[in-house]
């Protein structure tokens, strides 16, 4: 398969978060849409891609899904840490930001807050004044997939990958596990309850790796205006059933059936996303910079938040509170967010490459 491809998809991916991060825009105006559409499309595919390059093989279960999560878990620890000693002393010495206050909200943040909060200590906690939890709260995904991928090696061995009818079981009974969740066990966050539908994201890409069905989609002659049709799709169902609230605390608008929906838009969103990244391959310099992020995607998510508070604070006395928060629209904070998003991506670059000559990623 083409890595180039796949590393081009998740460099752009990681873009688009990185600007839904950082730069303001008018709520709900047509970049917010457009970018929230987005969002709903790139972020599941990091989990189609884990799912195309994971093998499943005969060996020791818990073996195959201890070396997975090490690669995983290895640099977002190593990079977590980092980002959160750092941007505990910056808030400490801009923000009056003591050490009880950044403990706490460690322990809220990158521990899971819904346990915690059983604890009288942690109850009275005020997430809404906590900066570590609203600038680093993409480590989310870290958790998302550090579950997601032992539930995705227990239920792959269950079944034959080369046998469509067995996939759609097994997948069937994990997207009814998603909504027996939300039902009944809403204290858990929303990143906890989605593990079993990025579960079945993974094992039904297997399936399609398995099948030699991705190299065929990709091929198809007419494949760039069945994307420009595939993208309507995505929309339509975007904008119709609402399966973008698998993402918040809600099932979605059409209830159950969201889960489903979802599942279906992420593939459709998928083939759109790759179609699209072969026209910017054909672009040397933005293929190799999106290449370049792809490869190092989960150093670029963690830290690319931790900069762009810091040049969002020396620029603009402000700091974006979370994804979906905003502030009155103007054009100087728009050019303010955006220089502090372009500073962003040039620091994270920065540092991977430095970490590349110490050999401490991609190692």
């Amino acid at each position: 398969m083409r890595n180039l491809l796949f590393d081009v998809a998740r460099g752009l991916a990681i873009v688009l978060v990185a600007i839904f991060h950082i730069v303001y825009r008018t709520e709900n105006g047509t970049a917010d849409i457009f970018l929230k559409e987005s969002i709903w499309l790139v972020i599941p595919f990091f989990f189609i891609v884990s799912g195309y390059f994971t093998n499943v093989s005969a060996g020791n279960l818990l073996r195959d899904a201890i070396n997975r999560l090490k690669r995983l878990l290895f640099p977002a620890v190593l990079c977590s840490v980092a980002v959160l000693i750092l941007l505990g002393i910056y808030c400490a010495i801009f923000h009056a930001y003591d050490f009880r206050a950044w403990s706490l909200d460690v322990i809220a943040t990158y521990l899971r807050p819904e346990f915690f909060r059983k604890i009288p200590a942690f109850a009275r906690y005020d997430l809404i004044n906590a900066l570590v939890f609203d600038l680093v709260s993409p480590v989310w995904f870290v958790w998302t997939m550090a579950l997601t991928i032992p539930v995705f090696y227990t239920c792959a061995r269950l079944v034959n990958l080369r046998k469509f009818w067995q996939v759609a079981i097994i997948c069937a009974i994990l997207l009814a596990l998603t909504f027996g969740l939300y039902d009944y066990r809403n204290d858990f966050s929303w990143s906890l309850i989605i593990v079993p539908v990025y579960a079945a994201i993974m094992i039904f890409t297997r399936y399609l790796r398995e099948a030699g069905l991705v190299e065929k989609i990709l091929a198809y002659k007419n494949a760039y205006i069945f994307a420009v049709f595939a993208f309507a799709v995505h929309g339509a169902m975007f904008k119709t059933w609402g399966s973008s609230n698998i993402f918040m605390n809600e099932i979605g608008t059409v209830g159950k059936f969201s889960v489903f929906a979802f599942f279906v838009q992420v593939f459709v969103g998928a083939y759109v996303l790759l179609i699209f990244c072969e026209f910017l391959c054909c672009v040397r310099y933005l293929r190799k910079f999106l290449r370049f992020v792809g490869r190092n995607s989960l150093y670029f998510l963690l830290m690319h938040r931790f900069f762009a508070a810091i040049f969002s604070d020396l620029v603009g006395s402000y700091i974006k509170s979370g994804a979906n928060w905003y502030v009155e629209f103007s054009g100087e904070v728009f050019v303010k967010s955006f220089v502090a998003f372009v500073l962003s991506m040039i620091c994270c670059s920065v540092v991977v490459k430095f970490c590349e000559g110490k050999c401490l990623v991609n190692c």
